[in-house]
């Protein structure tokens, strides 16, 4: 999922993924502060050392609470208005005609919804992992849902002696209907 190229996004859905200033006013600001000290000199080098110790905590703790906040935000612009589809009624909207087991599909839908921390009934089938999957920034990708999706997904389909493409796999749907497929094989 990680492999998968972008696709063009899409004009019906917000913007998504996009840089959002703030991280470079933080690093400015840090930057300020640590050239300020390097003026005044203090003259015990233990405060130095201690003042650029506090310098970097501040940042490390603003860049954390940054990033939390925009990815919050970014979650709930992509799917906090999103109409909430009961697990039954995706399943006959999509799955239905596709052949595939609804316990196996259902299955793995709340597993995908419950690794990527996302209420299931907010995603979509054409939800992609380059855009409305991806994390906001690189300091929420440091913490990204879909490596531990990938993780999952490779598990479970070893266990049943089969290997996923994932240069196929660009949306949430390409995955469940792999995961899916495998799943309902004969095991090998």
């Amino acid at each position: 999922m990680r492999h998968a190229q972008g696709m063009p996004a899409r004009t019906d859905e917000p913007a998504v993924g996009k840089r959002t200033p703030g991280a470079e006013g933080i690093f400015i600001v840090g930057v300020l502060v640590v050239g300020v000290l390097a003026l005044v000199r203090p003259r015990s080098p233990m405060l130095v050392g201690l003042l650029g110790l506090a310098v970097a905590m501040l940042f490390g703790v603003a860049a954390g609470v940054w990033s939390y906040l925009v990815s919050r935000r970014k979650r709930r612009a992509v799917f906090g208005k999103r109409e909430a589809i009961p697990a039954e009624e995706l399943y006959a909207r999509y799955y239905a005609s596709s052949g595939l087991s609804k316990d196996v599909v259902m299955r793995l839908w709340s597993e995908c919804a419950r690794t990527l921390k996302i209420p299931a009934e907010r995603l979509r089938p054409t939800d992609r992992f380059d855009a409305e999957l991806s994390p906001s920034d690189f300091w929420s990708s440091l913490d990204d849902a879909r490596e531990d999706l990938t993780k999952y997904a490779i598990t479970a389909a070893k266990r049943r002696g089969a290997a996923l493409d994932l240069e196929t796999i660009k949306t949430l749907d390409d995955l469940i209907r792999q995961l899916a497929h495998i799943d309902q094989a004969p095991p090998v």
